[in-house]
């Protein structure tokens, strides 16, 4: 469901209020009558004009521990995520310290793989260094 912006649901509130119907009102800004039903409603019972509040999950870190983390994360501008949390005393998944990361325009350090030989790959490449 998209958002109706701020502008249209005043004008909706208007129109209501200039006693239109809801299905006038629909019909101007190409909105369905649920849609404008509930916007109505939402003003009508609780007085509000803006979206609903959602009730979301807690962060995780607080505002400090973020701003630890970055400080952290310049500090050791080559260290990984998982460093940056231990330096930093958060005590945070590594996907949730990378998106805190993320978010302050950072990006964390992988580490770099081994080359993995086999066997046959490494004999090769012996025999051709000799």
């Amino acid at each position: 469901m998209s958002r109706v912006p701020h502008s249209e649901r005043v004008r909706i509130v208007e129109l209501c209020l200039k006693c239109y119907t809801q299905r006038k009102i629909a019909e101007l800004p190409g909105r369905s009558t649920n849609t404008v039903n509930r916007i109505i409603q939402a003003y009508r019972n609780e007085g509000r004009i803006c979206d609903a509040p959602h009730d979301r999950r807690p962060r995780v870190t607080s505002a400090i521990e973020d701003e630890v983390l970055v400080a952290a994360a310049y500090a050791n501008p080559f260290g990984t995520a998982q460093q940056h949390a231990q330096l930093a005393g958060v005590s945070a998944s590594l996907s949730t310290v990378k998106r805190r990361l993320a978010e302050a325009g950072l990006r964390s350090q992988c580490r770099r793989a081994k080359a993995y030989f086999i066997r046959r790959q490494q004999s090769s490449t012996s025999q051709v260094c000799v």
